[in-house]
């Protein structure tokens, strides 16, 4: 699996980081292609294995996923014979051989669902716990084998202050151009994940939701298709966003303010202290802004911004 792979695999410690790499890893052969791989370690090996077993023992396992894979959506240049049969059918018989594609697979719509059905695999096999602890211990060993996968933790989750990582390292790197400036801020337009998916996509909800939680969802899913709703969704989006850069510009470059006011010290440093440890959980658990943890994080850099610029006015002050 590639690193976008990584968070399916250690729910719930990094299950969301399928979002920080949005590009495929380099095209090589043999282990070296493989983000996990089990060369890493043996809890890596020992999932491999589990994936083989639990094809080997029920092929129907795979075979009743045939319906929904077939109807995903897929990118332009998907083969014409189907997600199932590229990610499942061709390795009819050959356990082996299908194990090794999916931790050989480049990341993209259909690759995609790999992850889930590993994970269903070793939670069936092994227990939810224990499964679990399993998913854990693959994923730890992955970053161990592919540190840099932590700098890109940490630039989804600094997309939550409306600053990336990348864009301030384009800055230091050659200051004078304008375009690397105006990167350093993400998105203002970025829309949340959920106006991106369609409704029950491959029958997911529908086979798996209660009939009042599906009534539920088809009401909220009518609540908002319609064009008034979307530009509110649209427009709401954007204004906390231009509230996100501005805030979080402040934060950023003038948390030490906070660090070195003599009032309210105490609150000041438990809040930087909530908004760091905010970004680093987001950051590896679900790639940044634009999710539901806004909900909470937004007002705390709202407070932090504010208590810098009221210390910055009052120093501004006392200096005249």
């Amino acid at each position: 699996l590639n690193p976008a792979d990584v968070g399916y695999l250690s729910s719930p410690y990094l299950r969301a980081v399928s979002d920080i790499y949005r590009s495929d890893p380099p095209a090589t052969t043999g282990a070296a292609s493989q983000f996990v791989s089990a060369t890493h370690g043996p809890a890596s090996k020992q999932l491999r294995d589990l994936v083989v077993t639990y094809v080997s023992e029920d092929p129907n396992r795979y075979r009743t996923l045939k319906p929904g894979l077939d109807q995903i959506l897929v990118e332009s240049d998907a083969p014409p014979e189907g997600a199932y049969q590229e990610l499942f059918g061709q390795f009819e018989g050959a356990p082996d051989a299908l194990a090794d594609n999916i931790f050989r697979s480049s990341h993209n719509l259909r690759t995609a669902q790999y992850p889930f059905f590993v994970a269903n695999a070793a939670t069936e096999t092994l227990g939810l716990a224990v499964g679990d602890r399993l998913l854990r211990s693959v994923a730890i060993e992955t970053i161990r084998a592919h540190p840099s996968t932590v700098i890109a933790m940490a630039e989804a989750g600094s997309t939550l202050t409306g600053i990336t990582i990348s864009g301030v390292a384009r800055v230091i790197q050659n200051p004078f151009v304008w375009e690397h400036w105006a990167r350093i801020f993400s998105r203002l337009s970025g829309l949340p994940g959920y106006m991106v998916v369609g409704f029950d996509t491959a029958s997911c909800a529908s086979d798996s939701l209660s009939p009042s939680m599906w009534e539920e969802y088809r009401f909220d899913s009518r609540l908002t298709s319609s064009s008034l709703a979307d530009s509110m969704i649209q427009f709401g989006t954007y204004t906390r966003n231009w509230v996100r850069v501005s805030c979080g510009t402040l934060v950023v470059f003038g948390w030490w303010l906070l660090v070195m006011a003599p009032r309210r010290r105490a609150l000041n440093l438990s809040v930087l202290a909530t908004l760091g440890c905010v970004v680093v959980v987001v950051g590896i658990a679900v790639a940044g802004g634009n999710t539901k943890y806004d909900i909470g994080f937004m007002p705390l850099l709202v407070i932090a911004a504010v208590s810098i610029a009221t210390e910055a006015a009052c120093r501004v002050r006392r200096a005249d």
